[in-house]
């Protein structure tokens, strides 16, 4: 690509010019020849590489560029060339869904200037961490201020998503004075629209519905006809909510409106969070039935956050089906068709699980690489052979799992294989047979192995792994110890 005279700005407004273009696969084909030209000595190169996939929703074809497989060894600035290297894998990351790995790469970053603010804030208000997010999103917007950027187009956007912290941080009057105070002109009828669904989103989850409904109204009219972008369609969502939350008389025009924002999020391209909260929202108007929340609630990967929206749900593991294989992720039993039980889930019957528990909204593969090893972001491409052979043992286990664009569920047939609980926020719970035992004539380290098919020592780790937790106590002297549940 380089001409005689290396003349890299040429070079650079080629490449840019094809993404301006959408023009995706000759972007691909001609970036390795210009990397291998430009990058050596020149880290923003690559940098410039990443933002140019970024603008073209090539995350997972960025992440190839940052050199996965360098290790991290101590928290390091963002001002540096390593620094902004794991700003972009976090923000890549981020991007795909692998929300565990996005946080992980973030608390390794030294914040420094506006952009690192502005991307670490994102990354946590996305993990619905909204303390954290309100405290960088705010640095973000005071280094806009002292740098002179404060009118640019994305520093205003950052001042809506700090205005979303505030209010979510129970800062209600901050929040709006936040939004009064960004300026929109009226040729910047995208922004407008943002304004105004930020204001009717605040006012319909502090109860004004109607206020809500109508500000939500004009913000609609904003977006160009046949618009189907994920800002118009968390606008529908709000103001489907609002009128649901206003009545018989609202009930039907808000399932319209939710439905419509349901098919415009429910992308795979698309945060799964943006989607379940149409879901969450259309279960406490009434629109969709209570149950609706339970199986929100059952989503692989919710972070803490999002589950608190929910509110409490019902979560009644059903009993386990005879002739499937059943798996309970709150208590690592499984049992086989046979009937035989285990403890200690491995991660092929974990995967499954997981899947099943997505049902037929799928789960994405990245989500699920972020679940299964969550701390391994580095080996993330190394992981879909892992994955992959997860999944060739599950089809020899005769329990299919399809994959279609990026997202993976049980095949037809398949929904009965586990139901189980995905298990308490932040733990696990005692194992039911050892624990319907130790609530009857207690047990002996022999029975546990026999029960779960464990050798000797595997049996007593897990017997020492439940004393530590304050499940159960020891009873008796050496020879006749045995273990009921804590009273």
């Amino acid at each position: 690509m380089a001409s005689a005279a290396k003349d890299f700005g040429s070079d650079r407004e080629i490449l840019e010019a094809l993404v301006r273009g959408r023009q995706s696969a000759r972007l691909l084909k001609a970036l390795p020849e210009f990397l291998r030209e430009w990058s050596p000595g020149r880290p923003e190169t690559v940098f410039q590489a990443c933002d140019w996939l970024r603008r073209l929703g090539l995350y997972e074809e960025g992440l190839r560029y940052l050199d996965l497989d360098r290790p991290i060894r101590a928290t390091e600035p963002a001002s540096t060339p390593e620094g902004r290297r794991r700003l972009w894998i976090a923000r890549f990351f981020n991007a795909i869904g692998a929300r565990d790995y996005a946080v992980q790469l973030a608390g390794t970053i030294e914040c420094t200037d506006e952009e690192s603010f502005r991307i670490a804030g994102h990354i946590y208000l996305a993990h619905f961490d909204r303390t954290r997010a309100e405290t960088l999103l705010a640095q973000a917007v005071r280094h806009a201020r002292a740098d002179g950027l404060e009118a640019g187009y994305l520093q205003r956007l950052t001042r809506v998503s700090w205005s979303d912290a505030l209010y979510a941080t129970g800062r209600r009057e901050e929040a709006f004075e936040t939004l009064r105070e960004i300026p929109a002109t009226g040729e910047e009828s995208l922004l407008r629209a943002i304004l105004g669904q930020a204001q009717g989103e605040y006012l319909a989850r502090s109860g004004e519905y109607a206020e809500a409904a109508r500000i939500l109204r004009g913000a609609m009219a904003l977006f160009p006809p046949g618009d189907r972008s994920p800002d118009r369609g968390v606008c529908l969502k709000w103001l489907g909510y609002a009128r649901a939350m206003q009545g018989k008389r609202g009930l039907e025009e808000g399932r319209k409106y939710l439905d419509e924002a349901w098919s415009i999020l429910k992308r795979p391209s698309i945060s799964a969070e943006a989607w379940l909260d149409v879901l969450r929202l259309a279960g406490q108007s009434g629109v969709r039935p209570a149950a609706t929340l339970a199986r929100v609630a059952r989503y692989p990967g919710l972070a803490p956050g999002f589950r608190d929206l929910l509110g409490s749900t019902p979560n009644l593991p059903p009993r386990p089906a005879s002739g499937k294989w059943w798996v309970d992720l709150g208590t690592q039993e499984y049992r086989t068709p046979g009937g035989e039980w285990g403890l200690g889930i491995p991660v092929h019957l974990e995967l499954a699980a997981q899947v099943s528990l997505a049902g037929d909204w799928g789960v994405h593969r990245a989500r699920l690489q972020s679940l299964l090893w969550p701390r391994q972001a580095f080996s993330y491409f190394s992981l879909r052979n892992r994955l992959d052979q997860s999944l060739f043992r599950l089809r020899r286990e005769e329990v299919g799992v399809s994959f279609e664009e990026g997202l993976l569920r049980l095949e037809p047939g398949q929904g009965g294989w586990v139901k189980a609980s995905p298990g308490v926020e932040g733990g696990e719970e005692m194992p039911t047979q050892a624990a319907h035992l130790a609530a009857s004539e207690g047990f002996v380290r022999a029975q546990i192995g026999e029960l779960y098919g464990l050798s000797r020592t595997q049996a007593m780790l897990w017997i020492q792994r439940w004393m530590e937790r304050g499940w159960i106590e020891a009873r008796g002297k050496t020879r006749s110890l045995r273990y009921y549940l804590r009273q």
